[in-house]
């Protein structure tokens, strides 16, 4: 019989706090709309950096003695010298051949130039020459006249 004593005085209890009248009345909150749920702070996401192809290509390299990474880096500059000096004979070579190719249009002016002052110069003759024959032809002939 405790058994049953004990399970109803537990129902009892439950029966007592489930009593509407003794619960005090508890406000009812709104519900809150959608838009609440929208005004939370959004995650942003942070970009990560991208790696360049520089590094990459470093981490792809496999760790080496200082000797050989040496030995790599003198080669690498050996290499962008000789570029470089390369670059600079097709610079050289550029400039002299558009030095060359100003020189020739220069000397074709210079020789169209002489020609048409030849011209001038032929036309100038020949009109002196006209000029001096229509004069001789307009002067009366002198007839050697010996006494």
């Amino acid at each position: 019989m405790s058994e049953e004593t004990n399970t109803t005085a537990e129902t009892e209890q439950v029966l007592e706090t489930t009593n509407p009248e003794e619960t005090t009345p508890t406000e009812k909150k709104p519900r809150q709309s959608k838009k609440t749920k929208e005004e939370k702070p959004k995650k942003v996401l942070v970009k990560q950096h991208k790696k360049t192809k520089k590094e990459r290509e470093e981490e792809k390299k496999p760790i080496l003695p200082k000797y050989l990474i040496k030995k790599i880096e003198r080669q690498e500059e050996i290499k962008k010298e000789r570029a470089e000096r390369e670059e600079a004979k097709k610079k050289e070579k550029r400039e002299k051949q558009e030095k060359k190719e100003q020189e020739e249009r220069l000397e074709k002016l210079r020789k169209k130039e002489a020609k048409k002052e030849k011209a001038k110069q032929y036309k100038k003759h020949e009109k002196k020459q006209k000029d001096k024959e229509e004069q001789q032809e307009n002067k009366p002939e002198r007839k050697n006249l010996t006494f």
